[in-house]
């Protein structure tokens, strides 16, 4: 199996073009929102509706993910008990 390599990034206060320069710059075709609540009421483009469309527009693939990241409350069998 080939190696993937997998990019993280935070949006913070970027504007969207911004944001997709940098997604372009790299070569991101596909990008995974770990967001538990996909939505920013400070920067609405980085809402779940909003990225989407942006995101298909610069031909990037939006997938919303909650399981793999997300508010820091463990599962009870977790063994990740560090938060």
């Amino acid at each position: 199996m080939k190696p993937v390599t997998v990019w993280t990034i935070g949006h913070s206060t970027l504007p969207i073009h911004q944001f997709l320069e940098v997604l372009n710059a790299h070569g991101i075709a596909h990008l995974a929102d770990v967001r538990t609540v996909p939505r920013s009421r400070h920067n609405p483009q980085f809402g779940r509706e909003a990225l989407s469309e942006s995101l298909a527009r610069a031909g990037i693939e939006y997938m919303h993910v909650p399981g793999l990241g997300g508010l820091r409350r463990p599962r009870p069998d977790s063994p990740n008990d560090g938060w």
